[in-house]
């Protein structure tokens, strides 16, 4: 059994979700707060030894049009960090209206109470996991390539 982790990148906090390869299904974890546009590095370096994942999915944010956001290439960045430091390949979903969705599931769950931003990055991350489990398009991360 292996475990992936989902992120769904922010510039104010960024979503983490655990899924594993067996059910193939991904949950909601944890949010990790952001330090100057950057993931904390010592809170998700705990995060990769604690669940030791076989690999990491992030959500790659395209703009209606498939072109990518002002945001891709922090996304980009942190995949290479990641795929550097950790040695495990890195994969990415295209994020478009993954807030959204998860927004209107915690909206249809809790009502406008459960609308957290802590909860709509983490779940917004699962869902990005969860769509690689289910076999959506998906790039690896490789080192030198241009992503556009």
């Amino acid at each position: 059994m292996g475990y992936y982790l989902g992120v769904d990148y922010g510039t104010g906090s960024t979503g983490i979700a655990i899924g594993q390869d067996i059910t193939a299904t991904a949950q909601p974890l944890t949010t990790i707060k952001m330090s100057k546009g950057k993931v904390d590095h010592a809170s998700f370096d705990k995060l990769m030894k604690e669940w030791q994942p076989t690999a990491v999915v992030v959500g790659l944010p395209r703009n209606q049009d498939n072109s990518l956001t002002a945001v891709a290439p922090k996304v980009v960045a942190f995949a290479k960090w990641v795929h550097k430091i950790f040695a495990v390949p890195v994969y990415f979903i295209d994020e478009r209206n993954t807030t959204t969705s998860a927004k209107e599931f915690i909206f249809d769950k809790y009502s406008y109470k459960g609308l957290q931003k802590g909860k709509v990055d983490s779940i917004s991350a699962a869902l990005i996991l969860q769509a690689y489990f289910d076999g959506e398009e998906y790039q690896e991360y490789i080192p030198g390539h241009e992503y556009n």
